[in-house]
């Protein structure tokens, strides 16, 4: 019994205690996707289930093509890498996608593999030429599976 009541207020304190999602755009240049903000769903992210990151913002430029890739880091040292069709990212805008406000999601499978811990992951979006349309820097936190149960 008093190994239950540990385990469940350990649960309760690690995730009291997990660090809040933080963004930001990753140099002071303009991009011409200008995003407005940025968040992740479920958060935390738990090891083995999927999570999604939103970001909403204006387009200031039409695009036709293009990819993505993100980078996710533990203590600095990359762990995992993502990439994608740009023209995947706003389902309410398939390509080509005028300039304009959109949401753009992208969907991953967290490995059930990852430990638990604060991850840092830079996202670059290009378009059909290769320009950089956007850039994204997060700081977020994974849970094991076991930690919410």
């Amino acid at each position: 019994m008093n190994s239950i009541v540990f385990f469940v207020i350990a649960t309760l304190v690690s995730v009291a205690m997990s660090d809040p999602f933080k963004w930001s755009v990753c140099t002071s240049d303009a991009y011409p996707f200008s995003v407005s903000s940025v968040a992740m769903d479920p958060y935390p992210a738990v090891a083995g289930k999927n999570v999604t990151i939103h970001a909403s913002g204006t387009g200031a430029t039409s695009v036709s093509g293009g990819s993505w890739s993100m980078v996710v880091k533990l203590l600095g040292i990359p762990v995992q890498s993502y990439t994608g069709l740009t023209c995947s990212l706003a389902p309410t805008c398939p390509c080509p996608c005028p300039p304009g406000s959109y949401t753009i999601s992208i969907s991953i499978a967290v490995p059930s593999f990852s430990p638990p811990g604060s991850y840092t992951a830079e996202t670059i979006v290009k378009d059909q030429t290769g320009q950089q349309l956007s850039c994204i820097d997060a700081t977020f936190d994974i849970s094991s599976s076991k930690e919410i149960m």
